[in-house]
């Protein structure tokens, strides 16, 4: 094994390393090995002279401390052990001790041959497997990248348990490093290019860090970091950092660019003990994404929000399949009729322990898992099938749905959502599909063929807090946007934030100029409400009209208030 910086970098032993290698390393077992093979070959001789000589088939005994000489001292030990098992029952050994019959040169000469051979056989065995099982090894303990130190090998030495190499004092902290900006450029390279180029990177990373720290490839172009105790060996890191590790790094033709980015965590003894050296780290890689920090540092707060999410979602997985979730509608006016013209449905959660439990808490969870396409079949079904019971009571309302993006490149959840409206007799057209403006941000590309498709299937689009992300107008000229929602924080304050006022105004002309209808969420008060229908807005919701109900709730309410707004817009014109 090759050692580096104080680590063990690469395992490579050669087969002329292995012929001379004994299978045990610690000298009194091997030295007990010797006095047992050695014993063994006189007690198997004993046995083979009192039991009457070679003639007889008890001298085959002394096959086994032979094979065991070949099986823990290589091809020498088998070829030693075979030479004195032979000469053991060689020449001076009868064929007949009652008798007094001796054995011919030619057969204890064959047999000779055929213990080394036995030997010598066994031997070349034990080395091929010996190799192996280093090969195994050093595939555990080595990066086949970079040449690094593997995670789990680099756990082992933080928790002191690795026999081989030993850590000079237990690390204080650990820092996992993410070099990003690079995942296009690899992908574009190929596997083979990509490797070279993170093996690059993590040999400049090991060169920057210097032989006291402990480097390791944790995935992709990530690493981790275990850093000495004490705030000097962090300030040292970032020193270190900042002045050896290049900004770029030359790879074939063109540079690298490398932007770092940290998270940061100290190193207890349950860290180190419990085989999670870089867990909290990475949390703190996490949250320096999150709020798009460079560095970030773990808190406690991401171990109490992980375990709460993960008790969330099994808790949501529980109601979904015992059908406790519940769709709830929002009314949608048209501001300058006051007539209702659609609603939106929306999740509810009436948790039986925690009570109500609002979908900015769950949903953000369960979208990041698969139990979002369960959940958004289940709204959708519901909302389009009670979309058809209106329809045969006489109401006919547009639906939005809320869709996340991730679903709508699964083929198979496209098929459903397209045949879906069809199976209660509901034409496309008054279904509209709602895609976050940060969707079209981060998917554009990927979505602009499946919304096209949807809007070729008679399906509405609309983008939904309009104002959240950075409000291009590119996304009204490239994809096929029918209906523009402003974000309700934009909503709430008007007409007294002059801010707000001045972007609803903005938005409302553009999309006027577009051919796209706008809707105002969150209307609260009659003096908003006024606003937006001065600036053009279409349709207006929020609580000034309705609360989000039950699908009873707002059947109920359809008859006691849909007519009084009418009514209303009417007396306003």
């Amino acid at each position: 094994m090759e050692i580096a910086n104080g680590y063990c970098r690469a395992r490579t032993v050669s087969p002329l390393a292995a012929f001379f290698m004994p299978t045990l390393a610690s000298r009194p077992k091997l030295v007990g090995v010797v006095v047992l093979v050695l014993l063994s070959l006189f007690a198997a001789t004993v046995v083979v002279y009192e039991t009457g000589g070679t003639t007889y088939p008890y001298p085959y005994v002394i096959l086994l401390p032979v094979i065991l000489a070949a099986a823990i001292f290589k091809i020498p030990g088998g070829l030693v052990a075979g030479l004195i098992a032979a000469l053991c029952i060689g020449p001076w050994m009868p064929l007949d001790v009652a008798n007094a019959i001796m054995q011919t040169p030619q057969a204890w000469i064959f047999r000779l041959v055929m213990f080394l051979l036995i030997g010598g056989f066994t031997g070349l065995l034990a080395m091929l497997m010996y190799l192996r099982q280093q090969e195994s090894i050093a595939r555990e303990r080595i990066d086949p990248v970079t040449g690094l130190v593997s995670p789990v090998a680099a756990i082992r030495l933080v928790a002191g348990e690795d026999e081989t190499d030993k850590l000079a004092a237990p690390p204080g902290y650990a820092v996992v490093v993410a070099f990003e900006g690079l995942s296009a450029v690899l992908r574009a390279l190929g596997i083979e290019a990509s490797n070279r180029a993170i093996c690059k990177i993590g040999r400049a990373l090991e060169a920057a860090m210097g032989p006291e720290r402990l480097v390791t490839r944790i995935h992709g172009a990530t690493f981790g970091i275990a850093l000495p105790g004490g705030l000097r060996g962090l300030r040292s890191f970032v020193e270190d950092m900042e002045e050896k590790m290049p900004e770029t790094i030359p790879f074939e033709n063109f540079s690298l660019l490398l932007l770092p980015r940290f998270g940061l965590a100290r190193l207890t003894e349950e860290d180190r003990l419990g085989g999670h050296a870089f867990r909290k780290a990475m949390a703190g890689l996490t949250l320096a994404r999150k709020h798009g920090r460079r560095v970030g540092r773990y808190s406690s707060s991401f171990d109490i929000s992980a375990r709460q999410s993960l008790v969330m979602l099994s808790d949501f997985e529980r109601a979904l399949r015992a059908d406790e979730l519940e769709v709830y509608f929002q009314p949608k006016v048209d501001l300058a009729t006051r007539e209702v013209m659609g609603v939106e449905a929306l999740v509810r959660w009436h948790d039986v322990v925690s009570g109500i439990i609002p979908p900015s808490v769950f949903v953000p969870i369960v979208e990041k898992t698969t139990l979002i396409d369960q959940m958004t079949r289940y709204v959708a079904q519901i909302a389009i099938r009670q979309l058809a019971t209106w329809k045969e009571q006489g109401v006919e309302l547009e639906l939005a749905l809320n869709i996340s993006p991730t679903l709508l490149g699964s083929a198979d959840f496209m098929n459903f959502l397209k045949a879906l409206p069809g199976e209660h007799g509901i034409d496309p057209s008054f279904i509209e599909i709602e895609i976050t403006e940060s969707a079209l941000m981060e998917d554009g590309d990927s979505l602009l063929r499946v919304l096209h498709d949807l809007h070729r299937d008679g399906f509405r689009l609309a983008i939904d807090d309009f104002g959240t992300g950075y409000s291009s107008l590119l996304y009204l000229k490239t994809f096929p946007i029918s209906t523009v929602k402003l974000d309700q924080s934009f909503v709430r304050d008007l007409p007294e934030n002059e801010a707000s006022a001045a972007i609803s105004a903005m938005t409302a002309a553009v999309c006027k100029r577009m051919k796209a209808r706008i809707v105002a969420e969150g209307i609260e008060t009659p003096q908003s409400e006024a606003f937006l229908l001065e600036q053009g807005f279409d349709v207006g919701q929020g609580y000034l009209y309705c609360e989000p109900l039950s699908a009873t709730d707002v059947t109920a309410w359809f008859a006691t208030h849909a007519e009084s707004l009418r009514k209303q817009g009417q007396a306003q014109a």
